[in-house]
């Protein structure tokens, strides 16, 4: 919930469809509900510790109806490294290479993210691990009084 709500980063991994809804908080109700109707459809969900503290996630859902391009068995993948002292230390990384490794003994076949054009740290780290771009989803956010477009990116993970 915490992170959810950080103004510094909750528009890093949310999308909003308005500015109204980019400032209204997310709620515990709301949060459960979305959460637990995620782990129903099937989404496997990390916590990232540092130092024996919650500092951020990871998670996965194979062949969720949003993604791009459908080429086989599909991991959608999620990351967030809530804590701003964690940030830098190549947890995002270390976390993207487990769940993919967790992804492939799923019978993943490809790996895709989506991120926002704004967030020039996460493209970097997903176009180091071997993401390539595939798609742009134009206005799928709001921040900053405009709204964004969605970088959809994918990798291979047949090969290591």
């Amino acid at each position: 919930m915490r992170w959810a709500n950080d103004p510094e980063i909750r528009h890093l991994f949310r999308p909003f469809a308005s500015k109204q809804q980019a400032q209204r908080p997310a709620t515990l109700v709301n949060t459960a509900t979305k959460l637990a109707a995620a782990l129903e459809a099937g989404r496997l969900w990390y916590l990232i510790e540092l130092d024996g503290v919650l500092v951020g996630e990871v998670n996965l859902v194979m062949d969720p109806p949003y993604l791009h391009d459908r080429q086989g068995k599909t991991a959608w993948f999620g990351v967030v490294i809530g804590e701003a002292q964690a940030r830098g230390q190549g947890l995002g990384k270390a976390a993207m290479r487990h769940i993919e490794e967790v992804a492939r003994e799923h019978g993943a076949l490809w790996g895709q993210i989506g991120v926002f054009e704004f967030n020039a740290p996460a493209r970097a780290l997903y176009e180091n691990l071997g993401y390539r771009e595939i798609a742009r989803i134009p206005e799928a956010t709001w921040w900053k009084g405009k709204r964004w477009t969605d970088i959809r990116m994918q990798k291979s993970l047949q090969a290591r």
